[in-house]
C-alpha cells in the first residue's frame, strides 16, 4: 500500500512532505507478517474466509453441538436396542395370550403340567430331558 500526496500538495513542491511520504512508504514496504510464510503454503481456498468459516462451522457442528456426531451415534443405537427389546416383549405377549387360552380351555391339564399337582390316590413321576 502506498501513500500519496494530496492532489493541491502535489504540485506545491513541499519537499519535507514528499519526504515523509516517502519515509511511511518505505516503513511499510519492510514490515512484513510474520507469518506470511506459513500462510503462503496454505492453499488458496483455504485462505478464504468463507471457506474458514464454513470448516469452523462443520466442525462445531460435529464435535461440540448439543446433536454432534457421537450423540447421534448412541441415539440411534439406543433406538435399535429398543426396537429388538420391542420385538421381543410382543412375542411374549404373544405367548402369555397363548398360554392364557391354553388355561382357560384346561386349567387341570395346565396346573398337573407347571405345578405339579395330583389328586390324592396318584404318583407323579417327572421325566428331565439331557
Amino acid at each position: 500500500m502506498r501513500v500519496g500526496l494530496p492532489l493541491g500538495i502535489q504540485g506545491a513542491g513541499c519537499k519535507m512532505t514528499h519526504l515523509v511520504v516517502q519515509s511511511v512508504n518505505l516503513i511499510m514496504a519492510k514490515r512484513k507478517n510474520p507469518f506470511q510464510p506459513l500462510l503462503d503454503r496454505i492453499p488458496a481456498p483455504a485462505r478464504n474466509r468463507y471457506f474458514m468459516v464454513s470448516i469452523l462451522f462443520l466442525a462445531w457442528m460435529v464435535f461440540f453441538d448439543k446433536h454432534d456426531i457421537l450423540t447421534q451415534y448412541r441415539l440411534q443405537a439406543t433406538q435399535e436396542r429398543l426396537k429388538e427389546d420391542r420385538a421381543y416383549y410382543e412375542e411374549k405377549i404373544k405367548e402369555a395370550k397363548a398360554d392364557k387360552i391354553d388355561i382357560e380351555r384346561d386349567k387341570e391339564k395346565f396346573a398337573r403340567e407347571h405345578y405339579y399337582m395330583q389328586k390324592d390316590d396318584e404318583d407323579i413321576f417327572i421325566f428331565v430331558e439331557e
